[in-house]
């Protein structure tokens, strides 16, 4: 993976398209701005039918730029490929509850195996994950990153990553 940081740029090319982005200011989502896209049901339940939703490669686009959107990034690249996906899905739904109250539990879509005829969870796919590396290089938690609008990611075609801080 290549790291470029770029201070105060415009970015148009293409390597922009697979970029984590971080403006200056912090600005945090309201509790309205969270749950506006979470389709909560009455008990709190955020149900995340589709395996579309959680899938972060080449195609289709995804830019992060909600909290839900950035909630599920989280949730496909940390437990996506993690032997111990259960128990980080489980502190990430307590992380999303501790943010946004009114989210109580997610759940995901399943994928049926023909092999042991049973349903599995399916966590998502990235086909890069860059925001392990973010989080731990930057020293930002978790928390942080979903909670505050300065983090926004988008993926496309160029497999490159690039951290692009932007001057409001």
């Amino acid at each position: 993976m290549r790291i470029k940081i770029r201070k105060g740029v415009f970015e148009t090319n293409s390597s922009s398209m697979h970029s984590l982005v971080v403006k200056k200011e912090n600005e945090y989502y309201t509790q309205e701005e969270m749950t506006g896209r979470m389709y909560l049901d009455d008990n709190g339940v955020w149900k995340i039918w589709s395996d579309d939703d959680l899938h972060f490669g080449r195609e289709p686009f995804q830019c992060l730029g909600d909290f839900s959107k950035k909630v599920k990034y989280a949730i496909a690249s940390l437990c996506g490929y993690n032997d111990n996906a259960k128990e980080t899905f489980d502190n990430i739904v307590k992380l999303v509850h501790e943010i946004c109250p009114a989210c109580t539990d997610i759940v995901l879509p399943t994928e049926y195996s023909y092999e042991d005829d049973s349903n599995t969870t399916y966590y998502g796919y990235v086909e890069e994950d860059i925001l392990s590396d973010f989080l731990a290089k930057e020293n930002i938690t978790l928390k942080e990153f979903l909670s505050n609008k300065k983090y926004a990611k988008s993926m496309s075609l160029l497999m490159v990553m690039n951290i692009v801080f932007i001057n409001p």
